[in-house]
């Protein structure tokens, strides 16, 4: 990914709005939407929570995005079943990380959220 660091608090912006977004339309004390960066990629991340609602019971990655600083475009994974992250072909990629937030909101062909 090696964004520099205006760059990362604008794609920490993004993920936060998008996050705060998709928790709006979940029960808080049943599951929460954030995310995490490593090194060369984001995730969006599902906690389930255990029945006292203090800890979390199982955290999924829902989608991965990864930053190509060379073509200076995100590409979008997601993974069926457990198995290995494939690339979304519906909307494989782009220069704009807002674009691929939306495509996971949307969620057209149940990749994402049908956990």
């Amino acid at each position: 990914m090696s964004l520099n660091e205006l760059d990362r608090h604008r794609v920490e912006h993004q993920l936060a709005k998008f996050c705060s977004e998709r928790n709006q339309n979940l029960p808080v004390d049943l599951a929460c939407v954030d995310y995490h960066l490593d090194t060369n990629s984001l995730y969006v991340t599902v906690s389930h929570w255990l029945v006292d609602g203090a800890h979390a019971d199982d955290t999924v990655s829902v989608a991965k995005l990864f930053y190509d600083k060379e073509e200076r475009r995100w590409h979008l994974f997601w993974r069926p079943s457990d198995t290995t992250w494939q690339i979304y072909q519906p909307h494989p990629s782009s220069n704009q990380l807002h674009e691929l937030l939306d495509t996971i909101a949307k969620d057209k062909f149940d990749c994402f959220w049908c956990f």
